[in-house]
């Protein structure tokens, strides 16, 4: 419809980013049913609880009440005492750097933070260049900053790794500010690829994969070919090492880090089953903290199995 098909993860990413500008300012989150069934209008809920949010700003009453949208509602007041008990879970949250400057224009490249979460990447947005941090994601946003390339160039020559969007690396090509030994390019039927720079790294990847999360206005989502696949698990692997995620989850699953804890969330209309890397300080078999209906820990305490939108919270 008109309102568009947007990731779920938005909501996530949008509060979290406020929250690190605003601090204590920052009072809740708010979200609108329109566009949605109570499936999805329960989505923004817990999203927005897995965010922080101390509050929740419902808009508005007078739609709320009105017989299209009170389903939407019934379903919020039956799940409150679920996300009261999630709400206490979170916290600590982290994540790959993923940096966004204030007022910046994404080109081509609108909503890329909310597709890279729903890949099964979790990050942790800033407003801020994330110096000192031993991994980043930069996209065609990171341009918004006038002092980015040199900060960049600091960034590699520490020896950081900096996940760079297709979009930008087009951008970056050839900058006379960067170190001339290399031209960070994909090459032609190339998704992903890594090249040294400094005592950095830079991993291009292709725009099509954040493009996997797409859903048409059938929800339906296309299917991964072959080198997407490789691709994305390519990708993950770099994320392995320094942060949770699933090397066997479909598009549009979201890990939220938080704490020793991970939250998985499925966000596609079949049910999965999914395990995840080691997350640092936990044991490699998982327990079961929290869990709406229809979740549950296989046998094997490691296999994730989540209904369509369902939640898990591991330890």
């Amino acid at each position: 419809d008109h309102w568009g098909h947007k990731q779920q993860y938005e909501g996530f990413f949008l509060y979290r980013w406020l929250k690190e500008i605003g601090g204590a300012k920052t009072g809740g989150g708010w979200f609108d049913p329109y566009g949605t069934d109570p499936i999805t209008y329960l989505d923004q809920a817990y999203v927005t609880v897995l965010a922080g949010a101390p509050e929740v700003f419902l808009f508005h009453y007078g739609s709320l009440i009105s017989p299209q949208y009170q389903p939407q509602a019934k379903a919020l007041e039956e799940h409150r005492a679920q996300l009261e008990r999630l709400a206490q879970l979170v916290g600590d949250w982290t994540g790959i750097p993923a940096y966004k400057p204030i007022s910046s224009d994404p080109g081509d490249e609108p909503y890329i933070f909310d597709q890279i979460g729903m890949l099964g990447i979790p990050l942790a947005p800033t407003a801020q260049f994330p110096a000192g941090k031993r991994v980043a994601l930069f996209t065609v946003h990171s341009m918004g900053d006038t002092e980015f390339v040199p900060e960049l160039d600091k960034f590699l020559a520490a020896g950081g790794t900096a996940l760079v969007s297709e979009s930008l690396a087009h951008r970056l090509n050839l900058d006379p500010r960067l170190a001339p030994d290399n031209r960070v390019e994909l090459a032609k039927g190339k998704l992903i690829d890594t090249f040294e720079e400094g005592d950095g790294k830079i991993v291009v990847f292709s725009d099509s994969l954040p493009r996997l999360t797409y859903v048409d206005d059938q929800n339906r989502v296309a299917q991964p070919s072959e080198a997407e696949r490789a691709a994305l698990k390519s990708l993950r692997t770099v994320i392995s090492n320094f942060e949770v995620t699933s090397m066997d989850a479909p598009p549009r699953v979201a890990i939220f880090p938080v704490g020793g804890r991970a939250a998985v969330v499925n966000f596609t209309e079949l049910p999965v089953a999914c395990r995840l890397t080691p997350l640092s300080g936990m044991a490699s078999r998982y327990q079961k903290v929290f869990a709406t209906a229809g979740a549950f820990l296989g046998s094997d305490n490691l296999t994730i199995h989540l209904p369509p939108h369902a939640l898990m919270v591991v330890e």
